[in-house]
């Protein structure tokens, strides 16, 4: 996935990937930074088999590969 690239100057920006607008908004850049970062991280959420017991769960990215049954029981085994 590509970054979330911010156009726009004072007080208006415009979020786009890939020459594509997806959010227009007023506020500081900043703010416009702040939604950029949200809409990163909406984009790399999915769905996912869970490597432990492979039920399907909402992941957060490539990183996170289990659910949180089985971090919780890989955690409390030590």
């Amino acid at each position: 996935m590509s970054a979330v690239q911010i156009k726009g100057q004072g007080r208006a920006f415009t979020l786009s990937i890939d020459g594509r607008d997806l959010r227009t908004m007023q506020g500081t850049y900043d703010q416009a930074i702040t939604m950029a970062h949200k809409l990163e991280t909406a984009a790399r959420r999915k769905r996912r088999p869970c490597l432990g017991c492979k039920t399907s769960f909402t992941s957060t990215g490539h990183h996170h590969r289990f659910c949180r049954f089985c971090r919780a029981e890989m955690r409390a085994m030590g």
